[in-house]
């Protein structure tokens, strides 16, 4: 079993408030990434701050509240970590709740990428990779002791990568980003 955690407990410093409860073609950011993942069938994990945003209220996916998310990335995703060992996951498949258009075939392609050699991460341009990406259950002990912002980057020089859209990859960080994605049509 995979379980996907998206990460959205960051403080959004950039964008100047929350920003996953901010509108992206009349819906909320954060839930972009959400429904993408609910398709997969999978068990979904939302890591939140201590302000849970209002579109996680419907209980379709679990919280974890990161008491702490000045310490960064690296404390969610070890939170995420810790949930997936407990649950009897075989694969952990990390995305951020402020990437709106990842779509579930990329997903989809990552879980199979790991399965074959551990971990498996987006690429970004010639040399960077990223998330989503997946790591299987021999890198969970691994990814439970991350703190700081650099999240699993270490992890991620070792994974199999996918070549991606950059389309597809755009995140949310400031209110000039959204407002540009707002003015191109849907994906989807």
């Amino acid at each position: 079993m995979t379980v996907v955690a998206i990460l959205g407990a960051g403080l959004a410093r950039r964008f100047g408030s929350c920003k996953l409860e901010a509108q992206l073609h009349g819906r909320p950011l954060g839930i972009w990434p959400v429904e993408t993942a609910l398709t997969l069938g999978v068990p979904v994990v939302y890591v939140t701050g201590p302000d849970q945003p209002t579109f996680l209220k419907f209980g379709a996916v679990t919280t974890i509240t990161n008491p702490d998310p000045v310490r960064g990335l690296g404390s969610s995703i070890a939170l995420a970590a810790q949930h997936a060992q407990r649950a009897g996951a075989r694969q952990l498949l990390i995305m951020l709740g402020d990437m709106p258009f990842v779509s579930a075939g990329t997903l989809l392609r990552l879980i199979e990428l790991a399965s074959m050699g551990g971990s498996s991460a987006c690429q970004y341009g010639d040399d960077t990779f990223g998330p989503p990406a997946c790591f299987g259950r021999e890198l969970f002990a691994r990814l439970e002791q991350l703190d700081g912002d650099k999240g699993a980057r270490a992890l991620l020089r070792e994974a199999a990568t996918l070549a991606v859209s950059a389309c597809e990859l755009r995140d949310v960080d400031t209110p000039w980003d959204l407002a540009d994605l707002n003015r191109q049509p849907p994906a989807g």
